[in-house]
This record gives C-alpha cells, sequence and structure tokens, in this order.
C-alpha cells in the first residue's frame, strides 16, 4: 500500500480536454485528451490531467488541472487510460482525440457506449490490454464496499487485491478504509473540480492502475437498487440492461465482477450484522453523517436485524440521529424500493417520521407482497460470474444465511417493479439502450479467465 501527498508535475506532459460547442446549438463537443503517461516519467509523483474546455473555437473559456498520485513505478496500457479519462467526462462529447494511440477493441467499444462520431488515434496493430491475474474490490470503506469486503475475505475466501480512491477534502471515506490493507490508494481531485458529475468517475482508478496491479477484474458494492437499477424480470434469460455498462471497463481490459448485484441491501447488512459486527462503526461514519437520510435508512435496516436476532446493539446504533420529516427523500411519492422493504418491516411511527409520505400513497397494490426476496439473491445475475468465484461466492453467502431466490421471490420482485413503474418510477435506465449493435466479438462476459487466481 502506498500513499503519495500531492505535489507539483514538474515536467509533465498534461491531459488537455478541450469542448467545443457548435454554433448550430447542437451539442456536439469536441475533447482531446493529451496525457502525461506518454512521458513514462513518474518521479513527481503524479499523472496529471489538465482539462481546457472551449465554448466556442479557438477560444479558452475554462481551464482545470486534475491529477492522480501515481508511484514512481507506475506503468499502464494506453487503452486503460482511454477508458479512464472518458469516465471523467461521461458522454458529453461526440469527438474524441488521444495524443496516443490505441486499440481497435477499444476504440470500437468507447464508440459503441459513449456514441461517439470519432475516437483516435488508432493504431490496428496495438493489442488490446490483456487482462491479468487478480480479482479487485473497488474500496471506499462505507458500509456496502465493507460487506462485500468480508463476503470475500471470510467468508468466500477469495484472493483479490484492494483498489481504494481517495478524494482531496472528503470527510467520509477515510474513517472507513484506514484500518484496511489497501494494494493501490491513489490521492485525486476529480471531485474537487465536479468531474464526479458526466461519467463512471469511481472507475477512473482500477482502471489506470490495472497493469500496475495485474487486475483481471474489478468488483464493487452495487447492488441491485443502485443506477442503474436492475429490477427487470429476468426469468426468461434476458441480459440484464446494466451490462451495457461493463463497457466502461471492458474497454480497459477489465472485467466488471457483479458479486452482489444480484442482492439488495437489507440482505448485504443482514450479513454485516451477522458476520463482522465490530465492522459497522467505521463503515458507517464512512457512508454518511449522522443525521442524513440515508445514514439513517442504512442505520435502522443494521438495528432490525440485532433486535431480530435479540443479539446486543452497538454503540452506534443505539441511538440514530434522524433527519427532518422526508428530508433527503429520492421521490415526492414518499415511496422506494428501498422504503417498501422499511414499510413491511419497521414501526410506523419510524416511517412517519423519515418517509411522511408514505401513508400519504395508495399502497393496496404492496399489501401482500413479500420482502424476503430482499435477503436473498438473484441466482439470474450470479450466474454471470466465472464458475469457481460463483461457487465459492455462494458459499459464503449460504454461511450468512442468504440463499437463492425462489419462484415467490421472483414473483414479488416483479410485482414490486409494477408497482414502480405504475406511480411513475423507472425500473430500468433508458440511458443505457443503444440503437446499434455492440462491436463484432464483444459481450460482457466475454473476458478471458484463464490467467484469474482465486
Amino acid at each position: 500500500m502506498w500513499l503519495n501527498a500531492p505535489r507539483v508535475w514538474g515536467t509533465s506532459v498534461s491531459v488537455a480536454v478541450v469542448a467545443i460547442a457548435r454554433a448550430e446549438g447542437i451539442s456536439t463537443m469536441r475533447v482531446a485528451f493529451y496525457s502525461s503517461h506518454v512521458t513514462r516519467d513518474y518521479a513527481a509523483g503524479r499523472l496529471t490531467i489538465e482539462i481546457q474546455a472551449e465554448r466556442l473555437p479557438g477560444v479558452p473559456a475554462r481551464s482545470d488541472t486534475v491529477w492522480f498520485t501515481v508511484p514512481p513505478d507506475f506503468h499502464t496500457h494506453n487503452d486503460s487510460v482511454a477508458a479512464a479519462l472518458l469516465t471523467l467526462v461521461g458522454a458529453q462529447y461526440r469527438h474524441v482525440t488521444f495524443n496516443f494511440p490505441i486499440s481497435r477493441f477499444c476504440a470500437d467499444l468507447l464508440a459503441w457506449y459513449y456514441t461517439l462520431d470519432e475516437v483516435g488515434p488508432v493504431d490496428e496493430s496495438l493489442e488490446p490490454r490483456q487482462p491479468g491475474r487478480y480479482l479487485a474490490l473497488n474500496f471506499s470503506g462505507g458500509l456496502d464496499s465493507t460487506a462485500v469486503w468480508v463476503l470475500l475475505h471470510d467468508l468466500a475466501q477469495v484472493r483479490f487485491k484492494v483498489v481504494t480512491t481517495d478524494y482531496q477534502n472528503t470527510m467520509l471515506d477515510r474513517p472507513g478504509y484506514s484500518s484496511y490493507h489497501r494494494d493501490v490508494t491513489t490521492l485525486t481531485n476529480l471531485r474537487a473540480l465536479h468531474y464526479d458529475r458526466h461519467g463512471r468517475f469511481n472507475c477512473a482508478a482500477p482502471l489506470l492502475f490495472a497493469d500496475y496491479a495485474d487486475l483481471w477484474g474489478v468488483a464493487s458494492g452495487h447492488m441491485m437498487n443502485h443506477r442503474p437499477n436492475s429490477f427487470e424480470s429476468l426469468q426468461a434469460g434476458q441480459r440484464p440492461q446494466f451490462l451495457t455498462q461493463d463497457a466502461t471497463y471492458n474497454a480497459g481490459g477489465l472485467a466488471e465482477v457483479h458479486i452482489v448485484r444480484g442482492m439488495n441491501e437489507p440482505g448485504l447488512l443482514m450479513l454485516l450484522a451477522r458476520v463482522a459486527p465490530e465492522r459497522i462503526g467505521p463503515a458507517l461514519d464512512a457512508s454518511d453523517f449522522a443525521g442524513r437520510r440515508k445514514r439513517a435508512l442504512k442505520s435502522l435496516t443494521l438495528k432490525y436485524y440485532f433486535d431480530i436476532a435479540g443479539e446486543p446493539v452497538p454503540a452506534c446504533l443505539k441511538h440514530i440521529p434522524m433527519p427532518g420529516p422526508g428530508v433527503g427523500r429520492s421521490t415526492d411519492l414518499g415511496v422506494g424500493f428501498r422504503t417498501l422493504w422499511m414499510l413491511k418491516r419497521l414501526d410506523r411511527e419510524v416511517m412517519a417520521q423519515i418517509e411522511p409520505k408514505i401513508f400519504e400513497t395508495d399502497l393496496s397494490q404492496v399489501a401482500d407482497i413479500g420482502t424476503e426476496f430482499y435477503e436473498r439473491y438473484n441466482t439470474s445475475i450470479s450466474q454471470l460470474l466465472p464458475s469457481e468465484l460463483r461457487r465459492r461466492v455462494a458459499h459464503g453467502l449460504h454461511q450468512a444465511g442468504l440463499y437463492p431466490f425462489n419462484e415467490r421471490d421472483h414473483a414479488d420482485l416483479n410485482a414490486v417493479r409494477r408497482y414502480l413503474e405504475s406511480v411513475g418510477l423507472q425500473s430500468a435506465a433508458p440511458s443505457l439502450q443503444r440503437s446499434a449493435p455492440p462491436p463484432d466479438g464483444w459481450s460482457p462476459s466475454a473476458i478471458d479467465t484463464a490467467r484469474l487466481e482465486l
């Protein structure tokens, strides 16, 4: 594990990002990246990204410098850098150029995923980045990623590396991750400059460090209710829509590994409460500030599992600061995927305090829906894992008392999905739909597992 304090890059070739808005009023933008990795000189301890945006051709409007700390012996692959840089800007641009060549595979996949008209330059002889040997956990130290760490380390006994992005000036994450061994910790100012608003910015660090850490793929704490959510029915063998996002990692030669995508927050928190209650306090501090809605909901869920098990409640859950009535809710309807579980499990007085509008909603459609599926995992999603990893993860989940969906669980999930759609909440992300077919030879599960070591 290493962590370098921020230092000024003395002789860097920076990353320049130039955005040109065309006068026709069409949001067709142009962006050019010039990456310092081409110098292969990391003595100053940083990979620097200078971002220069133009609203009209030749008229500078903004200049930023984004950086990541890197070790002196850092090395990376062009495809991984290209894929990482686009996570900072997302799909805002239609024309993308780099100061380094990328493989045809990378270019075609980036063009398809980000709906680009142009991306390059392309070196037809350049081999795409090849997968390494290790699974990585994208680890923030919050409750979700801590629960996945416990699942992989304590229960499934899988070998994995820990990659942490330390966001400059953050006051949340460090209490959660500081006591864990990390194979990579990179400090960056991307959030301070608002490059966390348009793309999957939290994928940038694993991509940049893919070769350095010898990574095969990346797992995270993303579950069924995380955007893009995965409430759609998969019983007929449909491909989950969220798999489109795998292109973010795949373009840079990494697999996206959906360890807990088929699970829900109550089930993952139940695992943490049962297996590693001593890890809850720091992870809770890293998840959100006391008094915020997100932290209150997670705390109430955790406390519920201690209460029904008759186990002592940890000190961090004995007093749960509550937000103001309805403060921070994600919908004016007062109902959502998470709150439906809470409605069925928690006291009415508690729900009225945290989500008062839920009782102004017609809940007759959900009166007979069971919520046991929230504490089980969807095998239509877990089957996406490589076979040996899937076997170990399933064994670990069973040890914690989490079991596969049954027919009733699928029916209840479908009923919840229909209810959410009936009140105007989306069950899938329209932004992931692509009019063009994906590039030939690409599918989200096609990353070679030959070198993967578990």
